[in-house]
This record gives structure tokens, sequence and C-alpha cells, in this order.
């Protein structure tokens, strides 16, 4: 497989201590540099949204505000893997609609294959049987 992407996001200084961490950091799981691109951006903007959150709260966040803040960036996860679990639902879907689109292009070959048989028998018949006279 290809190379695998990752969102990385340093956590500001001044809200280290808050978060419990430096980096923010969460596997795309594509090899898509485009799908990959839309994933970060996505996830950009609400590690953002996090920060701005704890930042409110700095330079010392009550119990609810941590609380909130924990709650949060665990709702940020799982709409990350809700995506990607919708993300593959899609491309199966596709890939069905596709394989059912060519078994009914193949239906259709054997359809016109077995009309043409149904139309050139009777002649060839005739045909056989002039010669054999």
């Amino acid at each position: 497989m290809g190379t695998r992407y990752y969102f990385r996001r340093a956590v500001p200084r001044d809200i280290q201590a808050i978060l419990g961490r430096k980096e923010f950091s969460l596997a795309l799981k594509t090899s898509n540099k485009v799908i990959a691109r839309e994933r970060a951006g996505l996830l950009y903007g609400r590690i953002g949204e996090l920060f701005n959150k704890a930042k409110d709260a700095a330079p010392e966040p009550t119990k609810a505000e941590l609380k909130e803040l924990i709650a949060l960036q665990k709702k940020i996860i799982a709409e990350h893997e809700d995506l990607r679990d919708v993300e593959r639902a899609a491309a199966q879907s596709r890939r069905k609609a596709d394989e059912a689109r060519h078994l009914y292009e193949k239906l259709t070959l054997v359809k016109q294959t077995e009309d043409f048989f149904e139309r050139v028998t009777p002649a060839m018949n005739d045909l056989l049987h002039r010669l054999s006279r």
C-alpha cells in the first residue's frame, strides 16, 4: 500500500497543560492524498474549536470546563470515525452499483446474442436442408 497520512497539529503552549498534550494527532486512514487533505481540513477547524475553548478556560479551568473539553475532544474523534464509516459505506455502495451495472450489461449482451441465434437458427436449418438435397 502507499503512504499513510496523519493529521498533526501542535497544541499552543498556553493550553498544553490543560489538554495534557503537546500535539493533537489522528491517523487519517487513507493513502489518497486528496482524501487526506479533505479529512485534515475538517479536523483542523474542529481542533481549532477545541483550542479556543481551552484558551477561554485558561489558565485555571474548572472541573466542568475540563469535562466539557474532554467531551468535545471525544466528540471530534467520534465524528472523524463516523465520517470514515460513511465514506467506506458510500464506496461500498458505489462498487455494488458498478457491479450491478456490469451484470446488467452482460445480461443485455447475452439477450442480444440469444435473439440473434433465434433469428438465425431457422435460416441455418433451411440452408442445411437445401444443401443436403
